[in-house]
């Protein structure tokens, strides 16, 4: 039997006693999308983008054992490239490395030298960080490296030049946790932020989806179903140690960690229809937080743990809905009236994304949770679905239908752009470490 387990809200899914069941949320109607505090120019219009800094990335030179350190050199400038054009902040130019301050009076911007020196497997990686045009030293530092974390150390290089110059902590060295079709059944990935490196982290050929990562990049929950159950699963990751977090009656579905990482919150159906629990991550305190004949899920935590926005039909029609996190003070925040699905609260402030259904697709969307501005950030460039923050509050993963293909690509917020990672396979319910 195969089911669709995209987080879309009709088709979530109801262990009934019986049997399986589906659920799916009260029809829309057929009205326009269009919404009277959207901005429609997206974000990177209404002033919040920056200029990109003009980069020069010098070609990787080499010394000590010439044989492995162009291979490591060549390997390095490619995955640093990549790094730097994702981040959104740079316009990256290529070229020789510039030798001395003569050449480089008709340049501006920044400068990115890199020297890889070999021995064996094993390499110091000395970068320096220039201004131009006068070419004075911003920075320098030696990373040491063998084989098998070469591409890690290389990360770590482009997170730190972002981080000088912006002040903002890079994403390069972050991961990514999915749910993939594997066979009849689906289990769970993590892989590094460019989509390198997947590798199923569970193993068990049930339904397993909607991962969720604690802030510290330790603990990962997920929903599975198994043995015609419902379970909200706890791993810790560095060791594949996993427990049962909740199972009962009905479903479990999305789970997603408070920032301190002490709490889940999630849903279930276990009261008849779908409501918002949260529960400690010892198995403890678990607490109903709406009460509600309408049904109520994917919950996503605010920065400070004080509020939960989730997506309820309480209205007639999936929208987002915010309330503090003992349940109290809730109010719609989308304002559509077509279907608003899958919110993913910035772990920067106070943006909501989520997808929003436009002409029978889906665009996604971001609004502020204290002002009410919407903006849309994809403009109908496909179907683009369940969007999940990165750490850095700019960039999103979201699982995009472009040009009659199904992948996993990383939205840049301000920009609009897209970049597809690597990643083959019937990809849903992304999730970025925080």
């Amino acid at each position: 039997m195969t089911l669709s387990l995209r987080t879309r809200v009709s088709a979530l899914v109801l262990l009934a006693a019986a049997g399986l069941a589906w659920v799916t949320l009260r029809h829309e109607p057929r009205e326009a999308s269009a919404r009277s505090t959207e901005v429609r120019l997206g974000i990177r219009r209404s002033g919040l983008a920056r200029d990109p800094i003009q980069m020069r990335v010098d070609d990787w030179t080499t010394s000590g054992d010439l044989a492995a350190a162009q291979g490591a050199a060549t390997a390095g400038r490619q995955v640093a490239d990549n790094d730097l054009t994702i981040s959104g902040l740079f316009a990256l130019q290529a070229g020789a490395r510039v030798s001395d301050s003569a050449s480089a009076t008709a340049m501006m911007g920044v400068e990115l030298a890199v020297d890889v020196r070999a021995a064996g497997n094993q390499y110091d990686l000395h970068a320096q960080l220039f201004s131009l045009p006068q070419r004075s030293l911003i920075s320098e530092k030696t990373y040491h490296a063998s084989d098998a974390i070469l591409r890690r150390v290389t990360h770590q290089i482009s997170d730190d030049v972002v981080f000088q110059l912006s002040g903002e902590t890079g994403i390069a060295q972050s991961q990514i946790a999915f749910s993939n079709q594997a066979g009849a059944a689906r289990e769970i990935y993590v892989a590094d932020y460019d989509g390198f490196g997947a590798h199923a982290v569970t193993h068990d050929r049930n339904l397993d989806f909607s991962p969720a990562l604690s802030a510290d990049g330790r603990w990962l929950a997920y929903s599975s179903l198994r043995r015609q159950t419902y379970a909200i699963m706890l791993m810790e990751l560095a060791t594949g140690k996993e427990r049962v977090l909740f199972e009962g009656a009905g479903s479990a579905l999305s789970p997603s960690f408070s920032p301190d990482g002490e709490r889940v919150a999630f849903a279930t159906s276990r009261d008849g229809n779908h409501e918002i629990y949260v529960v400690r991550t010892d198995g403890t305190g678990l607490t109903r937080l709406t009460r509600s004949s309408a049904i109520d899920v994917q919950p996503t935590w605010s920065p400070d743990g004080r509020q939960i926005a989730f997506c309820s039909d309480r209205s007639g029609v999936a929208q987002i809905h915010v309330m503090s996190s003992d349940g109290t003070d809730l109010r719609r925040l989308s304002q559509g009236r077509t279907r608003a699905e899958a919110p993913s609260w910035s772990p920067k402030g106070t943006l909501v994304a989520y997808m929003a259904r436009v002409n029978g697709t889906y665009d996604t969307h971001a609004v502020d949770a204290s002002t009410g501005n919407d903006f849309n950030l994809t403009q109908g460039k496909g179907s683009d679905e369940s969007p999940h923050w990165a750490a850095n509050g700019r960039h999103l993963l979201v699982v995009a239908h472009r040009g009659g293909e199904t992948g996993l690509y990383i939205l840049n917020s301000e920009s609009g752009e897209t970049f597809r990672l690597p990643i083959r396979g019937d990809v849903e319910t992304p999730a970025w470490y925080r």
